[in-house]
């Protein structure tokens, strides 16, 4: 019987610290659209918009294909 490997440590702490170094970049840009008188929604669409590739990478990384053979 094949064993399935579980996700390393290392991989769950990368998603981990790439999740917070974007919440921190984000929280930034939130501030200095506020700042400078931003529309929100604007700024909430290019927040999105910066954001989408980022939410792929973790999804992606957290969800790959099983190596079983059905």
């Amino acid at each position: 019987m094949e064993e399935v490997s579980k996700p390393n440590k290392e991989m769950k702490y990368k998603r981990l610290k790439v999740a917070i170094i974007f919440a921190i970049i984000n929280i930034g840009l939130l501030i200095y659209g506020i700042e400078k008188g931003v529309d929100p929604s604007t700024l909430g669409t290019g927040l999105s918009l910066v954001n989408a590739p980022i939410y792929a990478f973790i999804l992606g990384d957290s969800f790959r294909p099983s190596n079983k053979n059905r």
